[in-house]
Formats: C-alpha cells, structure tokens, sequence
C-alpha cells in the first residue's frame, strides 16, 4: 500500500508525504534521504511515512521497476542499519 499527498512546508517548500508498508521500499526511501516521519506496527506489519522536498514518488517508482541503481557496499551498511532501526522500535 502506498499514498501519496502534498503538504507546504514551514520553509515555502512543498513536501511529498509517502506511506509504505513495504520493508525493502522504506528501506529504499531512507538510504535515498527520504525523512523517515513515522513507524507504526500493526501486528507483524510495520507502515512507514517519510517525508521529502524531493522526488520521492520518482525513487519510488524507480525502486517497483527494478531501476534504481546503488553502490552494493553503501546500500548493505544502510539495509543493517534501517532494519536495526526498525525492529529496535517494534
């Protein structure tokens, strides 16, 4: 599940807010530089919203299409340390 809305920011910027309860696409957004707002877990389930003055639906989109492109070595350190955050927080 994801959505999608605008909001104003407090510095005349136009924030995207994105909702995910995908695990590897949050992952995604938070290595991407998306601000991570908010985890709630649902059960087993964890919802995630960010964030972000930039393109997040673009990194999202990229990310569903198998398009995105990292550095292997950056990305494994970010996955260890998004999953830590988020099952520290459960």
């Amino acid at each position: 599940m994801t959505t999608t809305r605008t909001s104003p920011s407090s510095k005349g910027k136009r924030l995207r807010t994105y909702r995910t309860d995908d695990l590897s696409l949050a992952c995604y957004l938070w290595f991407r530089g998306h601000d991570l707002k908010s985890m709630r877990w649902e059960g087993k389930y964890c919802h995630f919203t960010f964030e972000s003055p930039n393109d997040i639906d673009g990194d999202a989109k990229s990310f569903q299409k198998g398009s995105a492109t990292v550095s292997p070595s950056l990305y494994w350190k970010a996955t260890i340390d998004f999953k830590r955050l988020v099952y520290d927080n459960q």
